[in-house]
C-alpha cells in the first residue's frame, strides 16, 4: 500500500469521526441550549444555618400563576441526621402575605435526600395552614441531583395546583383563597439547621401576565364544566 492511499484512508477515517461528532452535537445541543437559555441564581446556605442567600424581596403582589426551574446541586443530599432527615426544606413558594409569617399560610414546593440512593431527591407539595405543615407526601416526585426540573404554580380562583414536569403533585387544601401573596423563600429545615454548606439553583421565575390572568378569570366563568377549565386553563399555562 503506497503512501497516497494511507494518507486517503487517514483523511476518510478523520472525515467519518467528524461526521459522527457533528451528529452527537447535534443531538445534545438543542437540549442544552434550552437550559443556558435561562436566567439562574445561584442560592447558598452555609453549614448551621437555614437561610439560603440571597433572599427575595418580601412585597405583596395579587396571587397569580408563576413558573420556573431548579437544580439541586449534589452537595444538598445528605443522610446524617436520623429521624430529621425526613424533614421537608423548602425551594420555593407563596405565603398569604397580610399574615406577615411566611409559615403561617403557605403553599411551597418542598425537597428532601432520597436516603436510598445517594444524589436524588423527593420532591412534594408542602402546605402550612393555620401555622401547622401539612405535606402531601403520600407520592413523591423523584429528581436526580445537577439536573434541572420544571416547577409551575397554577392558581385558579385563588387557590393553588402545582406542578413538576407537567406532573401533579397536589392541589390547595387550604380553605381560604390567596389574594395577595409574596414568596417564600429557600429554607433548610426542618428541626435542624444545614449540616454542612450547600447550594441549589433557580430560574427567573415567570409569572402571568394580567392579560393571562384576564383570560384565565374568563375561562373560570364562561360556562365550562369544571374538567373543561381546568383542560383550558394548563393550555393557557403552556401557551402565554
Amino acid at each position: 500500500m503506497n503512501l497516497t492511499i494511507k494518507t486517503k484512508l487517514i483523511f476518510l477515517g478523520l472525515a467519518f469521526a467528524l461526521l459522527g461528532c457533528s451528529i452527537h452535537l447535534s443531538t445534545i445541543g438543542p437540549r442544552f441550549e434550552r437550559q443556558t437559555d435561562l436566567v439562574w441564581t445561584e442560592y447558598t446556605v452555609k453549614e448551621g444555618r437555614h437561610d439560603f442567600k440571597p433572599n427575595p424581596s418580601f412585597l405583596p403582589f395579587p396571587a397569580r400563576s408563576f413558573s420556573g426551574w431548579a437544580i439541586l446541586d449534589s452537595s444538598c443530599w445528605y443522610n446524617n441526621l436520623g429521624v430529621d432527615n425526613q424533614d421537608w426544606n423548602k425551594l420555593w413558594g407563596v405565603s398569604n402575605w397580610p399574615d406577615f409569617r411566611k409559615n403561617k399560610n403557605a403553599f411551597i414546593l418542598a425537597w428532601r435526600p432520597y436516603p436510598f440512593n445517594r444524589g436524588w431527591f423527593e420532591l412534594v407539595l408542602y402546605e402550612n395552614i393555620g401555622g401547622k405543615n401539612y405535606p402531601q407526601e403520600a407520592q413523591p416526585f423523584v429528581v436526580q441531583a445537577n439536573k434541572p426540573f420544571n416547577f409551575r404554580f397554577q392558581c385558579w380562583q385563588g387557590k393553588y395546583t402545582l406542578f413538576v414536569d407537567e406532573n401533579e403533585l397536589g392541589k390547595q387544601t387550604a380553605p381560604f383563597e390567596f389574594r395577595s401573596i409574596g414568596w417564600t423563600d429557600s429554607w433548610f429545615g426542618g428541626n435542624r439547621k444545614a449540616p454542612k454548606d450547600m447550594r441549589l439553583w433557580l430560574s427567573k421565575i415567570v409569572l402571568q401576565t394580567r392579560a393571562q390572568a384576564r383570560r384565565a378569570k374568563a375561562i373560570s366563568s364562561n360556562g365550562l364544566g369544571q374538567v373543561d377549565q381546568a383542560n383550558e386553563l394548563v393550555t393557557l399555562a403552556r401557551n402565554p
